[in-house]
């Protein structure tokens, strides 16, 4: 039984087929679907030597009849460009997305994790502490030098900043160490609020 080894070229797969040359037309494209991704019967084959087209290979004859050298091209192209699959356009593939419940009830995953190790929003301390800490002043909304865009610098109540109104050396308004903080104007709230009450054990008489 002869062979002869062929090279496969697609819009997205290049590969090397030993292929025999009593092979049908049809059968040859049953394979080449599972390889470049056209279906069968939207297959166009066209036959190159050297890059020069020898013809199009049309069903109903056996590979062997067109000649076919070791080492020539098979082209394959689809009808109207249409593919089985197409590998370049993801928004063509169907995506399932999983609703909110139903991924907070699941585990092992980023969510469940948190909830578990009480991370971030999860963290009732911490977000009580953040609370408590109320800016006690707006000092600073202009350009910065260590990030893009405006910056409100504020002055906090307790020592929850990161700094002292300064940073990497150049001083926007000046405040204890740790007292001080830049975010961004959409993260600032301005008003005339209440002081929070301590409801700290400290601050509890025994019943």
């Amino acid at each position: 039984m002869s062979t002869v080894k062929v090279f496969i070229k697609s819009k997205n797969v290049n590969s090397e087929q030993r292929l025999t040359l009593d092979m049908s037309v049809e059968s040859l494209k049953t394979k080449l679907e599972l390889i470049v991704g056209i279906a069968a019967s939207n297959q166009i084959l066209t036959l190159y030597r050297n890059d020069t087209p020898l013809g199009i290979m049309e069903d109903g004859a056996l590979i062997g009849k067109f000649g076919i050298f070791e080492y020539d091209t098979i082209e394959v192209n689809g009808i109207n460009n249409q593919r089985l699959v197409d590998f370049d356009d993801l928004s063509k593939v169907e995506k399932y997305e999983i609703p909110d419940e139903e991924y907070e009830k699941l585990e092992n995953t980023v969510l469940s994790f948190k909830k578990k190790n009480q991370i971030g929003r999860f963290n009732e301390t911490e977000n009580a502490r953040q609370d408590s800490a109320k800016a006690q002043a707006i000092k600073a909304d202009s350009p910065t030098e260590f990030a893009s865009g405006i910056w409100i610098g504020v002055k906090l109540d307790e020592p929850l900043g990161k700094n002292d109104g300064s940073v990497n050396g150049v001083t926007y308004f000046t405040c204890m160490a740790d007292y001080g903080s830049f975010v961004k104007p959409e993260s600032v709230e301005c008003g005339d609020f209440p002081e929070l009450m301590d409801f700290s054990d400290d601050g509890l008489e025994e019943l």
